[in-house]
């Protein structure tokens, strides 16, 4: 874990590795890295690179490789998930951890592969954004409020809490909502007058995910897929589920099947929607 840099101090850190699934918070991190970065640099020497090109390995080693006279330091955004197809990328990373004139920040969903492992020591400095659970979830919760200029009372936070875990997006996003109120603090009754999702839907939804006909099921995900609920929430509620009251259905997901895509997701190999599917057919 690291703080801010300054502007200064950024120049010199040579590579910084952001991961994690949770995006907003990732995103807000390099955010404020590019921020100090520019604080006293031009933007002449900030580039931007997405993994998912085809051409982005050619594009990065130029950068490293070139410098212009008009850039006194550089800074290379790198976005996505390092695999093995970058496998000739490794090198000219290391390199860069020898360079005090660019700083590469990495930002992705996903630990590295095992070429890529040395992200994860020093002198990189590597900061992890998990979603963020119990008191810490609540904080957050409560910051957010805070920006949003709204008040809360403990219980539409703790309502909130059991909703949107392991979906910052989509709090942010109701949080935004829940601003239109007039002021005061807003209560769980406050919640209800604006539609906010309650938890007893999805969790039934999730339910049904352990139906005896396969056509049932696939009807409940289709919904789920439909109604833009976070996958990795949908798969752990249904894993919570299935370990807590695995009553034997004779065609739904077990905890050794559910233990199985677990594995798999967390190796990538397979995405939360296929592992879903794979469960429940």
């Amino acid at each position: 874990m690291f703080g801010l840099p300054t502007s200064d101090t950024l120049a010199s850190k040579m590579v910084i590795f952001l991961y994690g699934p949770d995006n907003l918070r990732r995103i807000r991190k390099k955010q404020e890295l590019i921020k100090a970065f520019l604080k006293k640099r031009s933007d002449l020497g900030l580039k931007y690179f997405d993994l998912s090109n085809d051409n982005v390995v050619i594009d990065i080693k130029d950068f490293l490789l070139n410098q212009s006279i008009f850039e006194s330091s550089k800074l290379g955004i790198l976005d996505g998930d390092l695999s093995y197809k970058f496998s000739d990328l490794e090198s000219s990373l290391k390199e860069v951890k020898e360079s005090k004139k660019i700083t590469i920040i990495i930002s992705s969903s996903k630990k590295p592969t095992k070429g890529f492992s040395f992200l994860s020591r020093k002198p990189v400095l590597a900061q992890s954004f998990n979603y963020l659970k119990g008191a810490e979830w609540k904080k957050f919760i409560s910051k957010e409020a805070i920006r949003a200029k709204i008040k809360l009372t403990p219980s539409a936070i703790s309502y909130l809490a059991s909703i949107y875990e392991g979906d910052t997006w989509r709090l942010v996003t109701e949080l935004e909502k829940v601003s239109c109120l007039s002021g005061g603090e807003i209560d769980r009754s406050d919640l209800d007058n604006l539609s906010i999702e309650g938890k007893s839907d999805l969790w039934n939804l999730i339910g049904s995910l352990r139906d005896e006909k396969t056509e049932n099921r696939l009807k409940s995900l289709e919904i789920i897929f439909n109604s833009g609920e976070a996958l990795a929430k949908v798969f752990n509620l249904l894993s919570f589920q299935i370990s807590s009251y695995d009553i034997g259905y004779r065609s739904g997901p077990d905890v050794k099947k559910t233990a199985k895509m677990d594995l798999a997701v967390k190796s990538g190999k397979l995405e939360y929607d296929e592992a879903l599917i794979n469960l429940i057919i």
